[in-house]
């Protein structure tokens, strides 16, 4: 088992995260989260948001509680998929993939949203309405090539 060993305050890495939030008026902006880490083990940091980083060195144990309670832990290694990265290029790309999967759920709701109201409106038209044994089908496009698991 590896051993839980503090960082120096001087010494301890940022590591950085991208995410987004929209505004009011509709805007959206892309902003970089700075995380500390302030411990770590043979393969892992322990962070925590740099805004809090006065809580880690706090000799109060609510402050230690809520550390201990809100600390992430991240691999040391830079390959593979992660919360936080030492580079900012590195976290600007993981922001970009998480945005391009998010996307492609998107973007299958709403081809799944579209035949659904296709095959209700068919049955409106044609009259059949379905009880709660049955079911409206229909073939969508975007799913042709899937195969179900």
């Amino acid at each position: 088992m590896s051993k839980f060993k503090p960082i120096p305050k001087g010494e301890r890495p940022f590591l950085y995260r991208y995410g987004w939030e929209s505004g009011v008026y509709g805007e959206v902006s892309v902003y970089c989260q700075r995380y500390v880490a302030y411990a770590e083990t043979e393969v892992c940091f322990y962070i925590i948001e740099d805004r809090h980083e006065h809580q880690v060195d706090s000799p109060h144990s609510w402050d230690q509680h809520w550390v201990k309670r809100y600390r992430r832990r991240v691999l040391k290694s830079q390959e593979g998929k992660r919360y936080a990265y030492i580079d900012q290029k590195q976290a600007l790309r993981s922001y970009v993939r998480r945005k391009e999967v998010h996307l492609s759920f998107a973007q299958a709701a709403v081809e799944r949203a579209k035949a659904g109201m296709q095959a209700a409106k068919q049955a409106l038209e044609s009259g059949i309405l379905v009880d709660s044994s049955c079911h409206l089908r229909t073939p969508c496009e975007f799913f042709e090539g899937w195969v179900e698991m």
